[in-house]
């Protein structure tokens, strides 16, 4: 669909991986936790992890890249959504290769008496609260600025 739209202006990318998002000022990972970005693409195959999985792996590569990486808050994934893309529902020039699948956040729910944690379904970029961390999903990383 965006094939003949003009280029975001949402995001700013630097070619290089990392893409802000211009008015929050977050800083994304292009490719889903486990692949590499090379050339506007993502290689490899992303890693479906459950959640304290997903937690050791950010500390790692944070060590790894001597940044520090988290999971988007329930409000950061928000601003990938795109209205107008389904199948995915966010900007595939800036997010490329992004599977069709729930992305953990960093934000969770309290549902009678248990903490649930946050999701997008990146199909039509909705967002629920009622996954138990021991699901294995895929993730994004943003940059821990603070």
């Amino acid at each position: 669909y965006l094939a003949n739209q003009p280029a975001n202006t949402l995001f700013e990318s630097d070619g290089q991986g990392l893409t802000t998002h211009i008015e929050s000022g977050t800083v994304f990972y292009r490719c889903v936790g486990g692949q590499s970005y090379r050339g506007e693409r993502c290689f490899g195959r992303p890693l479906v992890l459950d959640l304290p999985q997903t937690q050791s792996y950010l500390e790692e590569f944070s060590v790894k890249t001597q940044r520090d990486w988290r999971l988007p808050t329930q409000k950061e994934i928000r601003l990938i959504h795109l209205d107008q893309c389904q199948n995915p529902a966010v900007d595939t020039r800036v997010f490329p290769n992004l599977p069709i699948d729930n992305l953990w956040t960093g934000s969770q729910k309290m549902l009678q008496g248990d903490d649930f944690q946050c999701v997008m379904y990146t199909f039509n970029g909705s967002v629920s609260c009622r996954h138990f961390d021991s699901t294995p999903l895929p993730f994004l990383m943003v940059l821990d600025e603070s």
